[in-house]
């Protein structure tokens, strides 16, 4: 009889974690924290936002999104801007950040 539960490894839990990310959700978090490292260095900040405490990350964000434009100028739909966020938020927990831009209160203003 063949059991129930495989014995499994730690690469092999994180091979799994890997291969159910969505390609799309990947590349659109590569593609915002590009974004914000971009406008980070253009503004002279930390372009690593899980090395900044949550109160000035706030600020720094809260910037960020009021001055974040199209390549043609115009304004982003407030669905962007949250695809955004949720970009953000998972690269930063990725990183082990201890706040969610999200969901915590530190973040209320952005």
């Amino acid at each position: 009889m063949a059991l129930r539960f495989k014995q499994v490894n730690d690469e092999e839990v994180a091979a799994l974690k890997d291969a159910s990310e969505n390609l799309n959700t990947r590349k659109s978090t590569v593609n915002w924290v590009r974004v914000f490292e971009k406008w980070c260095d253009e503004n002279g900040l930390e372009k690593n936002p899980e090395k900044v405490a949550p109160e000035q990350l706030d600020k720094v964000l809260e910037r960020f999104f009021a001055s974040l434009r199209k390549q043609d100028g115009t304004d982003y739909e407030l669905g962007s801007l949250k695809v955004m966020q949720a970009a953000l938020d998972r690269h930063l927990k990725e990183k082990s950040y201890s706040f969610s831009i999200i969901k915590d209160r530190e973040f209320f203003n952005s």
